[in-house]
């Protein structure tokens, strides 16, 4: 059997969501993938169910591991796949029949492959969140130094398995919140191509159970120090300077507050070439540097 997809599900306690997980990947009418099924320890029944599925179902392996979280889960899937591209599908998560046909279809050998997609709240609501038709690479990365959500995830898109080997594409450890924001930077910067499907093919259903819920600033800092590092590396933290200062500003907000710390304050403004920022983009960075957040705050309103 050709595989011309390998979808890579990360479980973990997810009895109650991974059935319908399974029923709706094994109904896409991309009949040619594999269904990669990572038990990430789980504590409930989601192993038995997930190896009751793969007796039935030839496409799909499962393989149980001690829990690592989500980056390990992935990276594993990562390893075993052996589709031209790779899907990652959280388990309580949805996409209509026709979504991974639809992405293989745009892919014509692009490294990337997105799609706009939408978030069902608990009350059942939908928001739908679109991207641009043609994005430059600037566009993307400007979004993702924002998590603006239009490319955070790593859902409802494909990459290139060879492209992931090829340029050593890894999950970050270690990091709780925005993992898919570390590892989308990196892909969309060394990304030669990528196309986007002006489509919704991916609903996510974030709950109370989700890592994202109730997550605060502080849960943000790995995250935010793992993309520092990555924009210093790129020499691309003057191009994105606001960018990144409007993610700390809005974590804060959310929190009703408007100061940096002091190791806040240096991973906002450190590695930024202060002469190659425009005029006032200068003043937000002279006000961090003195600590008038709230006036730097100001000011980008």
């Amino acid at each position: 059997m050709s595989v011309r997809v390998s979808v890579v599900i990360p479980a973990y306690n997810a009895e109650q969501h991974i059935g319908a997980c399974f029923a709706g990947l094994q109904g896409q009418t991309l009949a040619d993938i594999e269904i990669l099924c990572v038990n990430d320890g789980s504590a409930d029944s989601t192993g038995a169910l997930i190896d009751a599925r793969a007796a039935q179902d030839p496409r799909i392996r499962v393989l149980h591991q001690a829990n690592g979280g989500v980056s390990a889960a992935r990276n594993t899937g990562l390893d075993m796949a052996r589709g031209e591209y790779v899907a990652f599908v959280d388990a309580d998560d949805h996409l209509p029949p026709h979504g991974l046909e639809t992405l293989w279809q745009a892919s014509q050998g692009a490294d990337v492959v997105t799609a706009d997609h939408a978030i069902q709240h608990e009350d059942g609501s939908l928001e739908a969140l679109t991207c641009p038709p043609a994005p430059n690479r600037r566009e993307i990365l400007s979004a993702l130094a924002r998590c603006d959500g239009r490319y955070n995830a790593v859902w409802g898109k494909l990459y290139r398995r060879g492209f992931c080997v090829a340029q050593g594409l890894r999950f970050p450890q270690g990091i709780r919140i925005g993992e898919d924001v570390v590892f989308n930077l990196r892909a969309f910067a060394l990304a030669q191509q990528w196309v986007h499907v002006p489509e919704s093919l991916y609903v996510y259903r974030p709950h109370a159970a989700s890592a994202m819920a109730g997550a605060d600033y502080a849960a943000h800092v790995a995250m935010l120090e793992a993309m520092d590092a990555f924009l210093r590396e790129g020499q691309l933290k003057t191009t994105h300077y606001r960018d990144f200062l409007e993610l700390h500003a809005g974590l804060l907000a959310k929190e009703g507050k408007n100061r940096l710390d002091a190791a806040a304050r240096r991973r906002v403004n450190g590695g930024v070439r202060f002469t190659s920022l425009p005029f006032k983009q200068r003043l937000l960075y002279g006000a961090i540097a003195v600590g008038l957040d709230g006036l730097a705050f100001r000011r980008m309103k």
